[in-house]
């Protein structure tokens, strides 16, 4: 039996639906889509008004949460596909110069030797290779299946220029999240400057090849990104303990980006020596 609300619950409930049995149990009602009610016990007199507080509050926190995530959606889809095909074509290098990575231990020469086959590749040579097929090769041999290596040099071979297609997507991510990090168009030269001198003194290290310069790039953004997180976690508190929690596990994860990105780019300087 629906009922009208007792007098404490008039005016500040007047949205929710209510059932009553005798006389002092509460019901909170949630509608389906089906036409039919769900039921939640509230409890008694009070209690039943703490109860529907505590769910109204989660319901809050979950929404709240769902709109930070939001936030970085379409940034994050940008910076996860620049980030995947910079790992992919610095991982193709190192596996057709015969190096591999068992289970991320360290990068090590291949007891035994690659094939050395030439393979033709099926598609006529263009300038711009099929990126799906060279993320299919590289998973290949992450997974120990040294079989479609000669296809891999082959691919890696006719297309040696093949970052310098991407260079533009990396300029396009740190600036990206140095709008992100800094709105004031003063503090965000500043931090696009200080971007400039770490990208100058990383290739001062290196030998100036395309690889290097894009995992440059790549370094550039994670450290751009870490450093918004940073400024948000110390600044812009945070309305519940999940999105603070959701903050630093973000910035757990974007500082181990950031630090395999500066062992990828150390390790392509070692191995290949690219000139």
């Amino acid at each position: 039996m629906v009922s009208v609300l007792p007098a404490f619950f008039q005016g500040r409930w007047k949205s929710m639906e209510w059932e009553f049995r005798c006389t002092d149990r509460y019901f909170y009602l949630t509608p389906k889509p089906d036409g039919q009610t769900n039921k939640r016990n509230q409890g008694k007199r009070r209690r039943s008004q703490s109860g529907s507080i505590r769910q109204q509050k989660g319901l809050s926190d979950r929404n709240q949460l769902k709109h930070e995530l939001e936030l970085y959606r379409a940034e994050d889809w940008i910076v996860d596909q620049f980030s995947r095909i910079v790992s992919e074509l610095a991982e193709a290098r190192l596996f057709s110069a015969g190096f591999y990575n068992s289970q991320g231990r360290g990068w090590k020469k291949m007891r035994k030797k690659a094939q050395t086959t030439p393979f033709e590749l099926p598609q006529p040579h263009s300038t711009v290779p099929d990126l799906d097929r060279l993320s299919e090769l590289v998973e290949a041999v992450r997974n120990g299946d040294r079989n479609v290596l000669p296809e891999l040099q082959a691919m890696v071979s006719n297309y040696p220029d093949i970052g310098s297609n991407y260079r533009d997507l990396g300029i396009k991510c740190q600036m990206i999240w140095a709008r992100m990090a800094e709105t004031e168009v003063y503090m965000r030269k500043r931090l696009l400057a200080r971007v400039r001198d770490l990208k100058f003194r990383l290739k001062a290290e290196g030998y100036g090849s395309e690889l290097e310069d894009l995992l440059i790039d790549l370094v550039a953004m994670t450290w751009l990104q870490s450093h918004h997180f940073k400024l948000r976690v110390l600044s812009d508190r945070a309305s519940t303990i999940k999105i603070e929690e959701h903050r630093m596990r973000r910035l757990k994860g974007i500082i181990k980006q950031h630090l395999k990105a500066y062992d990828l780019l150390a390790t392509v300087r070692t191995k290949l020596q690219l000139k």
